[in-house]
């Protein structure tokens, strides 16, 4: 019996437009367009097929189902790594880290979306944009700015909108707790603004999706029943 009605989407979707990237980048082309979903559909327009996540680059060292497995298997435990690194940052023991590191990485959601290797990725990064920000308030480095800044497409490259907008608001939450909590405004300022600039670095993947969204038949029912 089926225990999450969800899981087909695998293997009828996400395994195969993930090929079909691979393989378009292989032949030298950018996979813009899809011919094989009805009459032709955007590929990389279609947030899912997450065309420009750099763990793409797996596929181009391993063979395919290997590589599928490592991205697999790479959710939890970068997870697991990331907040292990932040909570050792803002003071929690060695002990203390290593219960919040598995309690994440072995969470429900990471677990249950774990084999879409889409939504567990683009949350799995948070612990690492949170360990910049914290790092900045510290050490006032900009080389934490400069991670915080990767992190936002990382999210975004990673293949699921929803999810890195969670991403997204966790982290300006937490930015704007930081700023009340230290009363330093211009440290703010400055994340504030690398935020600003990772969503930049982001609009290759948001510009087309929200093309893509705005000529969809959803999108137009949606406009149908307003109106």
């Amino acid at each position: 019996p089926v225990k999450n009605n969800a899981m087909p989407d695998v293997h009828t979707q996400i395994y195969p437009w993930k090929k079909f990237t691979i393989d378009t980048i292989r032949n030298g082309q950018l996979p813009l367009w899809n011919p094989y979903g009805f009459s032709g559909s955007p590929h990389l327009a279609n947030f899912q097929s997450a065309v420009l996540s750099p763990l793409n680059l797996l596929f181009f060292l391993l063979p395919f189902v290997d590589a599928w497995s490592i991205l697999i298997l790479l959710q939890p435990l970068l997870a697991g790594i990331f907040t292990y690194l932040f909570v050792r940052e803002i003071g929690v023991s060695r002990v203390g880290s290593v219960i919040s590191s598995i309690a994440f990485m072995f969470c429900g959601f990471i677990v249950v979306w774990m084999a879409y290797g889409t939504l567990s990725l683009a949350i799995s990064i948070l612990p690492l944009a949170l360990l910049g920000v914290q790092r900045f308030y510290n050490t006032k480095q900009v080389r934490y700015l400069i991670l915080l800044s990767l992190t936002i497409p990382l999210s975004f490259f990673s293949g699921h909108f929803q999810t890195s907008l969670y991403f997204l608001i966790a982290l300006g939450f937490y930015i704007i707790f930081k700023s009340i909590a230290a009363k330093n405004k211009l440290t703010a300022f400055y994340l504030l603004l690398t935020t600003c600039f990772g969503i930049i670095l982001s609009l290759p993947q948001i510009l087309p999706s929200i093309e893509l969204y705005n000529h969809s038949v959803r999108s137009e029912i949606f406009q149908i029943s307003e109106a």
